[in-house]
């Protein structure tokens, strides 16, 4: 399946907001994990228009803050260490 096919099938069914939002947030997620940003840096970066907006979108679509989302990953490296 072409990428472009699957992404305007994607926005067919959740809608091309949602869909821009869930790009924004795999996008954060990458941040969380491979750089030393600031939450606030992240949401800057991303265009969200408040850090309260992007954790508030953050949790909304993920299930965790994103602090809560970077101490889950922080962890499971831990363990997979040992």
């Amino acid at each position: 399946m072409r990428p472009y096919f699957f992404g305007g099938y994607v926005m067919k069914k959740i809608g091309i907001i949602d869909y821009f939002i869930l790009l924004k947030i795999d996008r954060a997620k990458k941040l969380i994990t491979e750089t030393e940003l600031s939450f606030t840096e992240i949401s800057d970066s991303l265009g969200f228009s408040s850090s309260a907006y992007f954790s508030r979108t953050f949790k909304k679509k993920t299930g965790l803050t994103p602090s809560e989302y970077l101490r889950k990953i922080n962890k499971i490296e831990e363990t997979s260490k040992k």
